[in-house]
């Protein structure tokens, strides 16, 4: 996690620095506030895809050294206690520890937690699974434990930075600065030079229900060069409920988006943008689109099924309700029904939609 984003920004109040600052201090050089820690460790992985092996393998120490530093896992329970998630199992919720303890007993849990993480006694406990309904049928929501939270949290800082720098400019969900309006964006800016009016709408069944774990934990080994933090991983992973033996990742985790677009950026992604006849792909976590020629459009669609299906999942929609010609139907994404009238591109709020918005404004 980027402290430079707005969201932190107002999560913990803090205010980036000179960067041309961190590079003179080693990230864990002193004992300074936990904010000055993360700008070094932000300088210091910018560079990391640029190592060379040998250089890879000394720096693959020091990952797990400043994951499991106290200030790393005040951090998440800092940002954990200001969003305030439904309290997990044991019922605790941290914003209100907080506001009881204090912030010194705070730093103290934090120094026993990064002891726990460095000598790997730490044991995830098992997350609630909650329903939520959807516009049709429910979706199952894994609830996490505060402390379960913020350290995930913490995790999240140290290893997004490294496995962001893999995605390509097609992954627009569950990614610092990218959100459904950067990918609307994307797809005009797209139409208004182009002039396209074909597009393939695909949705992956329960996506994060089939990650094959593995596989996916074969990926992230030749992405994050520390095997203890890559050990880490495996066990909040493992110790997940999942829906089948040997797949899923839970849906509710901190670490969840990061991990899914991992995994779709291998098996996914970089095959997508390799079909003939594909002008423009985008996915924003399990949702795609891709800008067709319209003499393609049939084979582009089932060369896109069947990379869905290689990579484990299972596609949404049959041709009809895939395959769009915008100037004559409507396609469904995002929340919206695209339609192309009198050459541009228009967006339109779906029912379904309102509906949702109208329930939460109550």
């Amino acid at each position: 996690m980027s402290l430079n984003s707005l969201s932190t920004r107002r999560s913990t109040g803090y205010k980036p620095k000179d960067p041309s600052q961190a590079r003179l201090t080693p990230v864990l050089g002193h004992e300074g506030h936990w904010t000055e820690m993360f700008d070094r460790l932000e300088k210091e992985l910018e560079s990391i895809n640029s190592l060379t092996r040998r250089q890879r393998e000394a720096f693959s120490g020091k990952l797990f050294e400043w994951l499991t530093d106290p200030r790393s896992v005040y951090f998440g329970m800092l940002v954990t206690a200001d969003k305030n998630p439904a309290p997990g199992p044991d019922g605790l919720s941290l914003r209100e520890t907080w506001k009881e303890a204090g912030k010194k007993v705070m730093w103290e849990w934090s120094r026993s937690i990064s002891e726990d993480l460095r000598n790997g006694t730490y044991i995830p406990n098992s997350p609630a699974r909650v329903e939520i309904a959807k516009t049709h049928g429910t979706r199952t929501i894994s609830v996490f434990n505060h402390e379960d939270a913020a350290i995930q949290r913490a995790l999240l800082g140290t290893i997004h930075p490294i496995l962001d720098r893999y995605l390509l400019d097609s992954c627009e969900g569950g990614r610092l600065g990218r959100s459904t309006w950067t990918a609307r964006r994307r797809l005009v800016k797209h139409v208004n030079e182009t002039g396209s009016q074909h597009v393939i709408v695909q949705d992956l069944q329960g996506a994060f229900d089939f990650v094959p774990i593995q596989r996916l934990l074969q990926i992230i080994q030749k992405r994050i060069p520390c095997a203890q933090t890559v050990d880490l991983i495996k066990l909040i992973l493992t110790s997940q409920p999942r829906a089948h033996c040997g797949q899923g990742i839970a849906q509710g985790a901190v670490i969840s988006p990061t991990l899914l677009n991992t995994y779709l950026d291998h098996c996914l992604d970089r095959k997508i943008i390799k079909v003939e006849g594909v002008n423009l792909a985008i996915r924003y976590v399990d949702d795609i689109l891709l800008s067709v020629d319209g003499s393609s459009a049939q084979r582009v669609n089932e060369e896109l099924n069947k990379l869905i299906v290689e990579a484990g999942f299972k596609p949404k929609y049959a041709t009809n309700d895939a395959v769009h010609d915008l100037t004559k139907d409507s396609a469904k994404w995002l929340g919206h029904n695209l339609r192309v009238i009198d050459g541009q591109l228009m967006f339109n709020i779906r029912n379904e939609s309102w509906k949702r918005l109208r329930v939460r404004a109550r």
